[in-house]
């Protein structure tokens, strides 16, 4: 390795110029690639590619589109939403006319809904069978139009109330709707079919995008519209301080997510870059040209990176966003190293070309040495399946190389280019310290007590590893505060409704077994909610009931039509409307034919009856291509037991073949193992590489054992720590373990390199010249990483904060342990 910086030291001072030059032109190339990056922030793609679990809950997004909904709310804080029914009709107007908006349901029975309109006996049940026989007698007309004039004439009655009357004038939807929500919508309130809470309190409108929400592009738009269509309401609403608006569902929380994490990245980069140069300019009071030459060279390493990362993966993802943020906090090491040293000479010699020479064949070593470790530390992340971590890991690895190879070359050619012009714009005249004294003397002095200690505080920490837990949540690695998610909890108390529903799906070779399992499954739903093993399901069957059911409807309907003449029934109707002074319309003959043509149905619908229907929404249900039926299961609360999912799940295997069953808990559950494992895996690959990686550098077992030690105590400090303090590991900061490995082992190698570079009379001597290099890095790795931990989303956050307290712990042991260690081994 020496030979090779021997060659890169004459290599720069022959050709500086070239380089710059070159390094300005790939720079700049690079840069205009940064500008296409987009960010994915939906987990899904930080998860494994292929996986079971993941690839069912996946099809299902895919050929249901479930997840790609928007809610839209209205607020009422004196709880009379049912006020706001003209603003809410004028707001879905807006929203359908948009042209980035497929359709748009506000109303559970609307009223262009022809294929329920005529069918609309086979949806009633039993009971809403016989209310509709005896609303078709000659007391149940004379009784609804009685109170159709009465509530016409009451001072609370509005135009929508005239409009409802006009179209149905015997009140066949209230029965229709009072149906419908015994089958588990009990908690909405039935006013005029608009989905409110039994409150009063608040009204939801459904938005299904044109686009999916992984589509960073449409996301971006539809935002705007979406904000602009909502502008316009509030200000028809005025200065209306009773109603709120607000958007929650997937959607927007997609919405959210993409402007929280874009924001956060830039937050980041910025913060990290001026604590890590405030922390340079502090410690080491450099003159303003070492400031941008180590801005320069660090930038230049971070424009190659993300340029290298948009030409493989063309975006990152939620893990891998924190690139920026870690490259800064490591990459200043080598700077500072190098030039340290390089400074530090130049005070001794005054010779520009020797002190860039013995920079790079004595202190360098040290430096590749602790890159390469770090590198194939984060390379070694590759073996996960986890995209999240693998991005990551590539990315932070190519990242680290850069880093090294800008200091390497770029910067040493920004030295000779700066002082070979004018000297004295860059070296001090005299050494900088920050008083490493106080660390040696107490190495010196105490050497079996801080081997002792560190003994104790090892068995303390072994203690608390058996409080590590790993939380498979998926709020675990999603945003801390989301206003989506807030409103989403407020939507499930009012509607009964948690979010996070197990999906069950059916699937057959043709439509008749299709409808044979799905009556099956009907039923089985039926029992779990009746036996309290689920508070709702949300199926079909609001457009099409089980056959079984249609079968039940059609034996009623025909003691209806043995006990109900419809020629007489439309003249009651008539004689009624007259009496009590209504306009008998020309329309009404065509709706008492309608209501006579849905008694006299005799034969159940099937799948072709959806397949005429012009209603979307049916999509979330029914896919036609692939002969597939959705069922939507819901709990009372946010996360689904082990015992009630492996009961549902047993319980579905008994139906046979066709029956899959998928969702959130379901897919992070079985996910668990496989990403322990595999991150076990990876930092046990880590920790051999990094171990021939040492020895290739001393060419000794000793001092490889001497480097590890101090790392693998430090790391297991970390560890007790997160025991003790309950963090707990997640799917984005697991990757922490085998990070941590490459940021670690660096503090012990540059102490032993110097040691043994500069043949040193004992361990505390590299410590007072080392050591104030050594915390330079690991504050400024700690900026960089600790300003993870003000981000919006849990996952990053605790990783920031881990490997935070991974460093301080690897730092601690590198300065006490290791000087201690070599202090025994010298005696």
């Amino acid at each position: 390795m020496t030979n090779l910086l021997k060659k890169i030291s004459s290599f720069v001072f022959r050709f500086h110029q070239a380089i710059l030059v070159s390094s300005i032109i790939l720079t700049i190339l690079t840069t205009a690639l940064i500008f296409r990056i987009d960010i994915k922030t939906d987990i899904l793609d930080a998860l494994p590619a292929k996986n079971p679990a993941i690839d069912t809950f996946v099809n299902f997004l895919n050929d249901f589109g479930s997840m790609d909904n928007l809610i839209v709310v209205l607020k009422s804080k004196d709880k009379k939403v049912d006020e706001y029914f003209e603003l809410t009709e004028s707001l879905s107007r807006r929203l359908k006319d948009s042209p980035l908006i497929e359709y748009v349901d506000y109303n559970i029975v609307q009223l262009d809904k022809e294929m329920m309109i005529k069918n609309f006996s086979l949806y009633m049940d039993k009971h809403a069978l016989e209310e509709l026989k005896t609303r078709l007698t000659k007391q149940g007309i004379e009784r609804q139009i009685k109170q159709n004039k009465n509530q016409l004439l009451s001072p609370v009655s509005t135009p929508l109330d005239s409009e409802l009357i006009v179209r149905d004038p015997l009140n066949i939807r209230s029965i229709m709707l009072s149906s419908l929500f015994r089958q588990g919508m009990d908690k909405i309130n039935i006013k005029h079919g608009y989905y409110i809470s039994n409150n009063n309190s608040m009204l939801i409108i459904f938005v299904k995008p044109a686009g999916s929400s992984r589509d960073i592009g449409f996301v971006k738009r539809f935002k705007n519209e979406i904000d602009h269509i909502l502008e316009d309401t509030k200000k028809q609403m005025g200065k209306n301080h009773d109603l709120q608006l607000g958007l929650a569902g997937p959607y927007a929380f997609a919405i959210e997510a993409h402007a929280t994490i874009q924001k956060d990245v830039i937050i980041n980069a910025i913060t990290s870059t001026l604590l890590v140069f405030f922390l340079f300019q502090f410690v080491y009071r450099k003159r303003v040209f070492v400031l941008i030459i180590a801005a320069l060279t660090l930038l230049t390493a971070l424009s190659w990176t993300l340029g290298i990362a948009y030409l493989i993966f063309g975006n990152l993802n939620m893990a891998s966003s924190i690139v920026t943020a870690m490259l800064m906090g490591l990459g200043i090491d080598y700077i500072i190293h190098i030039f340290n040293r390089c400074e530090e000479e130049y005070i001794k010699t005054g010779d520009l070309r020797c002190s860039l020479y013995t920079a790079l064949t004595k202190t360098a070593p040290g430096v590749v040495a602790g890159a390469v470790t770090t590198s194939a530390a984060f390379f070694s992340i590759v073996v996960t399946s986890f995209k999240g971590l693998y991005q990551l890991g590539i990315i932070a690895g190519i990242g680290v190389l850069a880093c090294l190879f800008s200091s390497l070359i770029i910067m040493t050619s920004l030295i000779i280019a700066i002082e070979s012009r004018k000297k004295g714009l860059l070296f001090s005249s005299k050494e900088q310290r920050i008083g490493m004294e106080g660390i040696g003397k107490i190495v010196k002095d105490y050497p079996r007590a801080v081997i002792l200690v560190s003994i104790a505080l090892l068995a303390i920490s072994l203690i608390g590893l058996s409080g590590i837990k790993f939380d498979n949540r998926p709020e675990a690695v999603g945003p801390k505060t989301s206003h989506a998610m807030l409103l989403e909890k407020e939507i499930a108390e009012h509607f009964g409704r948690q979010k996070n529903p197990l999906m069950i799906i059916i699937e057959a070779e043709n439509k008749e077994g299709l409808m044979d399992r799905y009556d099956k499954l009907e039923t089985l739903i039926g029992k779990w909610q009746s036996a309290g093993i689920i508070s709702s399901h949300s199926g079909l069957n609001m457009f099409l009931p089980p056959l079984s059911k249609q079968m039940e409807a059609i034996f009623v309907l025909k003691e209806i039509r043995d006990s109900i003449d419809p020629d007489r029934m439309e003249k009651i109707f008539i004689q009624a409307l007259q009496e009590n002074g209504f306009v008998v319309a020309e329309q009404y003959a065509a709706y008492i034919k309608g209501i006579g043509n849905a008694i006299d149905i005799k034969q159940p619908l099937g799948l072709k009856t959806l397949e005429d229907s012009n209603d979307k929404k049916i999509r979330y249900f029914y896919n036609k291509d692939r002969l597939k039926i959705a069922a939507y299961l819901y709990q009372d609360s946010e996360q689904w037991s082990e015992a009630k999912t492996t009961l549902i799940e047993k319980e579905l295997e008994g139906l046979g073949k066709g029956f899959n069953i998928t969702g959130t808990s379901i897919m992070f559950a079985n996910l668990k193992t496989s990403i322990i494992r595999e991150s076990v895996a990876a930092s046990t690959i880590a920790f051999i590489i990094i171990f021939f990686i040492i020895y290739f550098q001393f060419k000794s077992i000793k001092r490889v054992f001497l480097v590890k030690i101090p790392l693998a105590t430090g790391f297991i400090l970390t560890l007790g720590f997160m025991g003790f303090t309950g963090i707990q590991f997640n799917y984005i900061n697991i990757g922490a373990i085998t990070l941590l490995f490459g940021i670690g082992v660096d503090y012990g190698i540059y102490i032993l390199q110097d040691y043994i570079e500069e043949e040193r009379k004992n361990a505390e001597d590299s410590v007072k010249h080392a050591g104030k290099t050594v915390v330079m890095c690991a504050m400024t790795t700690i900026a960089g990483f600790g300003s993870l931990v003000t981000t919006g989303f849990r996952g990053i956050a605790t990783l920031g904060a881990i490997i935070t307290i991974g460093v301080i712990a690897c730092l601690l042991c590198a300065l006490f342990l290791l000087p201690a260690l070599m202090h025994y081994i010298e005696e």
